[in-house]
C-alpha cells in the first residue's frame, strides 16, 4: 500500500509538469516576455516527490520497528516454548527414571535374598546379573543427571571425600573389569593419605567408571602387544589432578576437544565395533564444570588416550556429613506381589511401633520383609489410608514413599505435621525419585529423614532404629524436665496449702470447743469469723487444686484465662523457690483493667519455666524480678524482666535449642525453655524472644493472640523429635 501511495504521487506531480511545460511552449517564451513556468513545474514535482519519499521512508522505518517487534515477540514465545519443553523433558526422564529404579529394585532384592539364602555356587552364577542390575542403575542415574545438568536444575551434594579410599573401591571395579579383558591395571595411592577433596562422591564416581569403561572399551580391541591401564595422582598449590592412561586406539588430536560434545565420537572409532551413543563423555564434562573443575583429552605415553581432570582443592560450599551420602547399591525383598497385611498379625508390646505407606507391592513387600521382625508392622497403600491408620494406632515411626495416588507422600507428611498429636513421629521418605526439589520439599514440610531407592536393608533398618531411639531417650528427657517441673511447682504448692490447713485444724477445733458448751450463744461472731475464714481457706485450696488439675490434664481445649490471676498461681507454685532466695524481690506491674485470653493450660507451664528461670538466675543481693502485663486490640505480652547473672553471647542465639542450659547439668537437662517455646509459638501461636547481657540480667517478652487459633492450624512443622 505504501508503494503505491508514493507511485500516485510520483504521477500526479508529473502530470502537473507537463501542464506548466505545455502552457509555457503555448505562449511562447520571447525576450520581452522572460516568465517561465518550467522552472515552477520542477519545483512542484520535487516538492512533491520529496515529500512522498519522506513520508515514504517513515512509514518503512515504522514497518521496520513493526516488523522487528514482532520478531521479537515470536522469539520470546519461542522461548517460552523451548523452556516449557525442557521442562517437560526433565519431567519426562525423572518419571522414566522413577518407572525404571522400581523394577530395578525388586531385581536387586531378590537376587539379595537369593544370595542370603543359598550360598555358593548359587551366588557366584548371580554375581553377574547383580553387577549388570548395578549397572543399569548407574545408567539410569546418569541419564538423568545429564538432563538436569544441561538444563542446568543438577545439584550437587558437596562432601569431603577421602581419596585413597575413594580411589580404593572404584580400583576393586576396575581391576575385575581388566582381568577379564586381559588388560594390566596398575594404581597407587600411596603419598595421599590424609587427602580429602570437595566433590559429590556418587556422581564423580560414575564420571571415572564412564571413562575407565571406555578406556577398558578402546584397550582390549587394540592389536598392540602391552594391554594396560593406569591411574595417576598428582597435587599443586590449589588442585587435585587424576591421570587415567591407556594404551588403547587413542584420539586424534583434532578431535581432542569435540569428544566432549553430546553425541561426537572419535573418527577412530568403529561403531558396529564399540558401539556408544556419544553422551558418555559430554556427561563426564558437564559433571567436571559442575566441580569448577577441567577435563582434557591428551596422549597417553603408550600412544592412547589420556584424560586429564583437575578439581579444586578447596569450594566455597556447604559440605554435608559424608555419612549421609553413602552410595546406596543394594535391596533385600521379596517377589510376592501381594500387598503385606495392613496390620501386625500378633501385636508385641515390648516392640516398637512402625507405619509404612507404599503403593507398590513388590517395595512394601521388601519394606515389610526388612522391618517386621523387629517392629509392629503397620501398613497403607497411600497417605490417605495412612491418616485413617493414625486414627487407630500412633507409631513411633512413619516410613513414606513420596509418589503415591490418592495422596502423596508430601502431603500426608503435611497433614501429620499438622496435627500436634503426630507432630513428634519421626517420618522417613523413601522413594526411587531421585528429584533434589522433592527431597528439598520434604525437609520443608518436616521430614526427618530421606532414603533413596535402591537401598540396602541394614540402612533402613539403621535408619528407622536410630530415629526411634532419638525419639525415646528425648521423651524420656522430656518427662525428666516436667517432672522437675512438678516437684518444683508441689513445694510451693504444698507450702502455700500448709497455712490453709492449719487455720482449717485450729477453726475446726475452736467450733468443737465451742459446740460442746453450753453458751453457744454468746460465741455467735466468734463462730460466724471461723466459718468466714474457713470458707475463704477453703476456696483457696479449691482454687490450687483446680490450678493443678488443670495443668496435669494437658487438656487440649481452649479454656479462658486470666493472665493476672495465673501469673499469681505462677508464684504461688514457685512459693518453695523464692523462700530459697528470699532477698529477690518480685514487682508486678498489671494494668486495672482485666487481661483474658482465650488459650490452652499448657501456658502455665511456659509461665511458670520463665519467672522459675528468672528466680534461678538472680543470685545476688538486691536481687529484682519485673513481670509486666499489657495487651493490645488483639495480643497480649507478658515480660518477664531480672537483674541476674545473665547469658553469654556464645549461647544466647541457642538458648531455645534442646539440651541447651546454664545451669549446672545436675539442675536442668536443658530443655524448658525448648519445651516453653513450643508452648508459645506453636500452641498458641504467638512469639517469644529474648534479650539478655551477661552480668547485667536477662529480659523474656512473650506476645500471644488474645484468640489461640485452633491446635491444628497454630501448630507449625517441626523436623521429627
Amino acid at each position: 500500500m505504501r508503494y503505491h501511495y508514493y507511485e500516485s504521487n510520483f504521477v500526479i506531480s508529473f502530470y502537473i509538469f507537463v501542464v506548466f511545460a505545455l502552457l509555457e511552449f503555448y505562449f511562447g517564451v520571447t525576450h520581452q516576455n522572460k516568465i517561465l513556468l518550467t522552472p515552477f513545474a520542477y519545483t512542484i514535482l520535487f516538492s512533491i516527490t520529496s515529500l512522498s519519499l519522506a513520508k515514504e521512508y517513515a512509514n518503512a522505518f515504522l514497518y521496520v520497528e513493526e516488523q522487528v517487534e514482532d520478531r521479537t515477540q515470536d522469539l520470546n514465545r519461542a522461548m517460552e516454548e523451548l523452556k516449557g519443553l525442557e521442562k517437560m523433558k526433565e519431567r519426562f526422564f525423572t518419571n522414566i527414571s522413577h518407572d525404571l529404579k522400581t523394577p530395578i529394585t525388586v531385581a536387586m532384592g531378590a537376587l539379595e535374598e537369593v544370595k542370603e539364602k543359598y550360598e555358593g555356587a548359587i551366588a557366584q552364577v548371580l554375581a553377574p546379573a547383580e553387577r549388570s542390575l548395578h549397572k543399569l542403575r548407574s545408567m539410569v542415574g546418569s541419564i538423568l543427571d545429564s538432563v538436569k545438568a544441561e538444563s542446568g536444575t543438577l545439584d550437587l551434594v558437596w562432601e569431603p571425600v577421602y581419596i585413597p579410599q575413594f580411589i580404593d573401591g572404584l580400583a576393586q571395579d576396575t581391576q575385575i573389569l581388566c582381568k577379564r579383558a586381559n588388560i594390566q591395571f596398575n594404581y597407587n595411592t600411596e603419598g595421599y593419605e590424609g587427602l580429602y577433596v570437595p566433590m559429590d562422591q556418587d556422581k564423580m564416581r560414575r564420571v571415572l567408571e564412564n571413562i575407565i569403561s571406555n578406556a577398558v572399551k578402546y584397550t582390549k580391541t587394540t592389536d598392540k602387544s602391552v594391554k594396560q591401564i593406569e591411574i595417576k595422582l598428582a597435587t599443586d598449590k590449589s588442585n587435585f589432578h587424576m591421570y587415567i592412561d591407556d594404551s588403547g586406539i587413542g584420539v586424534p588430536e583434532e578431535e581432542r576437544e569435540s569428544v566432549f560434545e553430546r553425541f561426537v565420537q572419535s573418527s577412530k572409532t568403529d561403531l558396529k565395533e564399540h558401539g556408544g551413543s556419544g553422551i558418555g563423555l559430554s556427561f563426564v564434562k558437564e559433571i567436571i564444570d559442575l566441580h569448577n573443575g577441567d577435563v582434557v583429552m591428551e596422549e597417553s605415553p603408550w600412544g592412547g588416550s589420556r584424560v586429564h581432570i583437575s578439581l579444586p582443592l578447596s569450594q566455597n560450599v556447604t559440605l554435608t556429613d559424608s555419612q549421609a551420602s553413602i552410595r546406596v547399591d543394594t535391596l533385600a525383598g521379596s517377589l510376592d506381589v501381594e500387598y503385606p497385611p495392613s496390620v501386625p498379625e500378633k501385636i508385641d508390646a515390648s516392640k516398637h511401633t512402625v507405619l509404612s505407606c507404599e503403593d507398590n507391592p513388590e517395595v512394601a513387600q521388601i519394606i515389610y520383609a526388612t522391618l517386621k521382625d523387629q517392629y509392629n508392622f503397620y501398613f497403607a497403600q497411600n497417605g490417605a489410608e495412612g491418616l485413617k491408620m493414625l486414627e487407630a494406632v500412633t507409631p513411633d515411626c512413619i516410613v513414606s514413599d513420596v509418589q503415591m495416588p490418592i495422596m502423596s507422600g508430601l502431603e500426608f507428611l503435611e497433614k501429620v505435621r499438622a496435627q500436634h498429636a503426630y507432630d513428634h513421629i519421626p517420618f522417613i521418605f523413601l522413594s526411587s525419585l531421585g528429584a533434589d526439589q522433592d527431597i528439598i520439599d520434604g525437609f520443608r514440610k518436616g521430614a526427618t529423614d530421606y532414603v533413596s531407592k535402591p537401598f540396602r536393608k541394614e540402612v533402613l533398618r539403621t535408619r528407622v532404629l536410630a530415629h526411634i531411639e532419638r525419639k525415646v531417650f528425648f521423651e524420656r528427657l522430656t518427662r525428666s524436665e516436667k517432672m522437675s517441673m512438678v516437684g518444683t511447682m508441689f513445694a510451693g504448692i504444698a507450702h502455700e496449702m500448709k497455712n490453709p490447713l492449719q487455720s482449717l485444724v485450729n477453726n475446726h477445733a475452736m467450733i468443737e470447743k465451742i459446740i460442746q458448751g453450753d453458751k453457744i450463744g454468746d460465741y455467735h461472731d466468734v463462730l460466724e469469723r471461723a466459718i468466714t475464714s474457713a470458707r475463704k481457706k477453703t476456696k483457696t485450696l479449691t482454687e490450687l487444686i483446680s490450678s493443678v488439675n488443670e495443668y496435669s490434664s494437658g487438656s487440649e481445649n481452649k479454656v479462658k484465662m486470666d493472665l493476672k490471676l495465673k501469673l499469681e498461681d505462677v508464684l504461688i507454685m514457685l512459693e518453695a523457690k523464692r523462700k530459697n532466695k528470699d532477698f529477690v524481690r518480685i514487682e508486678k506491674q498489671y494494668p486495672d483493667e482485666d487481661i483474658v485470653v482465650q488459650g490452652y493450660n499448657s501456658l502455665l507451664q511456659a509461665l511458670v519455666n520463665i519467672v522459675g528461670n528468672a528466680i534461678d538466675a538472680v543470685d545476688k543481693e538486691n536481687g529484682e524480678i519485673m513481670i509486666v502485663l499489657s495487651q493490645t486490640e488483639k495480643n497480649v505480652e507478658i515480660s518477664v524482666r531480672d537483674n541476674g547473672i545473665g547469658i553469654s553471647k556464645d549461647v544466647l542465639p541457642h538458648i531455645f535449642d534442646p539440651f541447651v542450659t546454664t545451669k549446672d547439668p545436675d539442675k536442668g537437662t536443658g530443655l524448658g525453655l525448648f519445651i516453653t517455646r513450643s508452648i508459645i509459638e506453636e500452641r498458641h501461636a504467638g512469639i517469644i524472644k529474648v534479650e539478655s547481657e551477661e552480668g547485667k540480667g536477662t529480659t523474656f517478652r512473650v506476645v500471644i493472640p488474645k484468640f489461640v487459633p485452633d491446635m491444628q492450624e497454630s501448630t507449625k512443622p517441626r523436623r521429627g523429635a
